[in-house]
């Protein structure tokens, strides 16, 4: 008889609350040492295979304590950046202001002294304004995250009656 290949294959083997009668084997065959090295064999590659509820549950409990480490650090991260994009982005806009400042003092002092605004100069002069009202803009826009850049409604502010100075 060749050795069992699966588990179910296996001949039933009597629990420790089986009573047996003597003489009555005819119910529950010999199993052989080979066939019982083989049932230990089998069970020994079984168990350490088999995790305990209590090891699975400490696996998951850790898991979400790096999820939520992670997810905090995470956090953590992105403020400090947003926070040094929003210094930066100031530290620029005042940089733009100061610059467009130092150009309006300069035209001043060029109209007195020409007693006209040049064509390239104006040009220069609203490109200054321009380009501190989109830093501002982009300002306020990175304050509604979600919104698009969009030069055109620059362009239309730029043409508005209303706008101009």
């Amino acid at each position: 008889m060749s050795p069992p290949t699966q588990l179910k294959d296996l001949p039933a083997i009597p629990s420790a609350g089986t009573i047996m009668l003597r003489g009555d084997d005819s119910s529950t065959p010999e199993l052989t040492d080979e066939q019982w090295k083989d049932i230990g064999q089998r069970l020994s590659d079984i168990r350490p295979n088999m995790a305990k509820k209590s090891d699975i549950e400490e696996l998951t409990a850790n898991v979400r304590l790096m999820e939520e480490n992670l997810s905090s650090r995470l956090d953590d991260m992105s403020k400090q950046v947003r926070e040094h994009l929003e210094d930066t982005h100031k530290e620029t806009i005042e940089s733009l202001r100061k610059l467009r400042n130092d150009f309006r003092k300069v035209t001043g002092i060029l109209m007195r002294e020409s007693g006209r605004l040049e064509r390239p100069v104006a040009v220069a002069y609203d490109g200054a304004d321009l380009l501190l009202e989109a830093a501002e803009w982009k300002r306020e826009d990175t304050a509604n995250e979600g919104v698009k850049d969009d030069p055109k409604s620059l362009k239309r502010k730029r043409e508005d009656p209303e706008h101009v100075r």
